[in-house]
């Protein structure tokens, strides 16, 4: 079963990804502050799905911190759509980078998370990669 973290500070959006995930079969645990993300992802997830604006921090912090621990990937999930934040993101180690949370809902339909495929194919074609740097 796949286990993912989500490390997202809006509820409503938490709550949209845990049905979505779970709905899909995955293990969610849930995360609104940098620093319970931080101690939550030393229970080894499969896959990181984070916001970069946190209450207590920044998310590229998190990167900073979860990469040198683990290569499980880190999905990006913010508003903050500058070519910089993305670039930041995943020269800090992130896999991907999706924005626009609005859209989030229309990708989700029958998709599946696999943790060898990374995203989950409906999530990816709205990604910013690193290979696509």
């Amino acid at each position: 079963m796949t286990r993912v973290l989500i490390v997202e500070d809006d509820p409503q959006i938490r709550r949209f990804l845990r049905l979505a995930l779970e709905s899909e079969g995955c293990t969610v645990q849930e995360a609104g502050r940098l620093d319970v993300g931080l101690a939550a992802s030393r229970l080894g997830p499969d896959l990181v799905l984070l916001d970069l604006g946190l209450p207590d921090g920044d998310g590229l912090d998190f990167v900073r911190a979860f990469r040198p621990r683990s290569t499980a990937p880190v999905v990006i999930l913010s508003a903050r759509g500058q070519e910089q934040d993305k670039v930041a993101a995943l020269d800090a180690g992130a896999d991907d980078y999706l924005v626009n949370p609005s859209a989030w809902p229309s990708c989700w339909p029958g998709c599946a998370p696999s943790c060898a495929g990374g995203l989950p194919p409906a999530l990816r074609k709205n990604r910013c990669s690193a290979s696509a740097r």
